[in-house]
């Protein structure tokens, strides 16, 4: 009845003036208040003590009555009775996880969830049918719990600061999601605006726990990587022709991808992300420095101008320090794991961005540095190769320019030296590219290299041949024209497949070594016109 009265008055708002339609609206909000009062005290007498102590012995009004009352009430009463209810039931809970007990620690973070579960429980079996349900008297509960416990979590942590590890924390923060998600399941199409990260998130300030943890886990695992590599030793042929990426190599990457999902379930915000991807950087990098680089063979340099060095030039050409095949094996699958890692990287990058949501292009997120590395670590495996090639051809070239060309009176067929530098050639090339089978872009920048590199030695060796008889200069000259063809045919070398070398590449080498023909050709005409004129 009360509502029909309260809209039939509404009509009449505009006419409070008139006495008697002022009196009938004081009547009935003195009617209002004095049924707030009545159900009000019937209300908390039934629910005093919260839900488990409810009862209705001494109730003159039935609770169900009482809440119909209420219903059509201002909202400010029923509200008020609700919070009031609320606050009665978890009175209870702050004494039981004060943070002066044992039971409001990290680790006994399941027993605020039990307890909770079990006070709704109870509601629901009890009093849920009693309550209206537009009231959502269990939701605004679990809301406030989720608040409060957020809280208290906060004033004990602070207080037991010096206790916090990142396992404790981890444990406490994957509970805390547990019960987000289902409290989520248990009030669908809420839990966005009054569940999400009420929890989890008072964990986010103390995730710099966790990340000092984990940069002390990834240091150990670095040095576990190099440890293992040491003990099984470098690849070896025995897993086929072409170089594989080192076994450990998806072993980082892995614990990177275990670590991201880790976070992500827990409902961490793109904050921690930046964090992570920062720590991610650093440690590729020691891997690129440890488990690459540093795996790398060394091997003297054909330039070195230590007394060592100096010393070698005088060897044998078969004691010239050389990489064995499984050292040549090791470096191509040095290269072939560089490569892997700057492509993962690449994918670890978009996948940071992916989970980024705003703070996608944050630089913490850019990894373009750490692909330029490990291109550099190729680029390093390359030269290595490059060097040991040419430290095989050195001896060749020193014997070239020690010979007496001033008394070759014959041209015959190529010297020795050229069928030395043919020998190393195919020796090794062919061996590279059967190493680098999947990967020939690398090979043909290998062979880029080494041209660039041995053509301006032979010129070098070539100008250091004196005195040169007209002879002389006729065989250098049938040489050169062998090493060129040998040279143009690097990239194909007992190659069954019949492909060309690429044009770019024969280019290359027809231009560097006509140079050394058009030399050997300046130095024949000088010759000859010398003898002619004598």
């Amino acid at each position: 009845l009360l509502p029909g009265i309260q809209n039939v008055l509404e009509h009449f708002s505009q006419y409070m003036t008139v006495p008697q339609i002022k009196a009938l609206s004081d009547q009935v909000n003195s009617i209002r208040i004095e049924l707030a009062d009545l159900t009000t005290t019937e209300f908390k007498r039934y629910f005093s003590g919260g839900f488990k102590k409810a009862s209705g012995q001494q109730q003159s009004v039935p609770i169900e009555d009482v809440c119909l009352v209420l219903s059509v009430l201002d909202r400010t009463v029923r509200e008020g009775l609700i919070s009031w209810l609320i606050d009665q039931q978890l009175a209870e809970y702050k004494i039981l996880f004060d943070d002066t007990q044992d039971d409001a620690w990290l680790d006994k973070i399941d027993l605020r969830f039990s307890w909770f579960r079990d006070c709704l429980i109870e509601f629901e079996r009890k009093h849920a049918a009693l309550l209206p349900a537009e009231w959502d008297v269990a939701c605004k509960f679990a809301a406030e719990f989720f608040h409060l416990t957020a809280s208290m979590l906060d004033q004990v942590m602070e207080k037991r600061c010096v206790e916090l590890d990142a396992k404790l924390v981890l444990f406490a923060v994957q509970r805390a999601a547990n019960f987000e998600a289902l409290m989520a399941r248990r009030f669908p199409g809420r839990a966005q605006t009054l569940f999400q990260s009420v929890l989890v998130g008072r964990f986010q300030k103390r995730m710099s726990i966790y990340t000092a943890s984990l940069d002390k886990t990834l240091t150990d695992l670095i040095d576990q990587l190099v440890a293992k590599f040491q003990q099984l030793g470098p690849p070896s042929a025995e897993y086929g022709t072409s170089a594989v990426p080192i076994p450990t190599s998806s072993d980082l990457f892995v614990f990177y991808k275990k670590s991201i999902q880790q976070l992500l379930q827990l409902g961490m915000n793109a904050n921690i992300l930046v964090d992570l991807s920062r720590l991610f950087k650093k440690y590729l990098h020691e891997y690129a420095q440890r488990c690459l680089t540093g795996l790398l063979p060394k091997i003297a340099s054909a330039h070195t101008t230590t007394t060592a060095g100096l010393l070698q030039s005088f060897l044998k050409e078969g004691d010239m320090p050389r990489l064995s095949n499984d050292e040549i094996y090791l470096v191509c699958c040095i290269l072939i794991t560089a490569e892997f890692c700057a492509e993962t990287s690449h994918q670890l990058q978009e996948k940071l961005k992916e989970k980024a949501g705003d703070l996608a292009l944050h630089e913490a997120f850019d990894f373009t540095n750490e692909r330029e590395m490990f291109h550099g670590v190729v680029s390093s495996c390359v030269q290595v190769l490059v060097q040991d090639l040419e430290t095989a051809c050195e001896p060749a070239l020193q014997t070239m320019t020690k010979m007496q060309w001033a008394n070759v009176d014959t041209v015959g067929d190529e010297s020795r030296y050229v069928a030395s530098i043919r020998q190393h050639l195919r020796q090794c090339v062919v061996r590279i590219r059967d190493c680098l089978g999947q990967a020939r872009k690398y090979f043909m920048q290998f062979c880029f290299r080494f041209v660039n590199a041995f053509v301006p030695k032979f010129i070098n060796a070539i100008l250091r041949c004196r005195p040169v008889s007209v002879t002389g200069a006729e065989q250098l000259l049938l040489d050169t024209h062998a090493l060129k063809t040998e040279l143009v045919n690097l990239p194909v070398l007992e190659s069954a497949a019949g492909r060309k070398p690429p044009e770019a590449f024969t280019k290359l080498v027809i231009k560097g070594m006509t140079k050394a023909e058009m030399i050997l050709k300046v130095k024949y005409t000088c010759l000859f016109i010398y003898l002619f004129i004598c």
